[in-house]
């Protein structure tokens, strides 16, 4: 019995590693593509509108690509491990938020990214 615990208790560790590895590579990719965007902010006449929604598209794409991440490492219950993965990506997103602006974000932005970040994460994982 001891030795089913203890098994049971490593496949644990890996998936929470796998879970961080998947959400550090969606936000390298998150970095990687806002410099994009704001090279093209830099380069071009970029209305506001079409930044909000570039931001938008670039968290889309990291959620699924930590949800995807993740469902290729945990093969049982992808969707739901895709979801988890999304989840920690928001709560890190929420404390850097915190941590830049000095104050909870409102309450509004708050129901927009996190419906993103955890369907879009659940997708990913789903297609994984």
């Amino acid at each position: 019995m001891y030795k089913i615990n203890k098994k049971q208790n490593v496949i644990e560790k890996n998936k929470i590693i796998c879970i961080l590895k998947a959400v550090l590579s969606g936000y390298v990719y998150t970095i990687v593509f806002l410099f994009l965007l704001t090279f093209l902010l830099y380069q071009f006449d970029i209305s506001n509108s079409q930044i909000n929604v570039g931001i938008i598209v670039i968290l889309i794409m990291a959620s699924l690509l930590t949800g995807y991440i993740t469902g290729k490492k945990i093969n049982k219950n992808s969707w739901m491990w895709g979801c988890v993965s999304g989840g920690c990506y928001f709560v890190i997103f929420f404390i850097i938020a915190l941590i830049l602006n000095n104050h909870i974000p409102a309450g509004k932005e708050l129901m927009t990214v996190l419906p993103i970040c955890l369907g879009s994460s659940t997708l990913g994982g789903m297609i994984s």
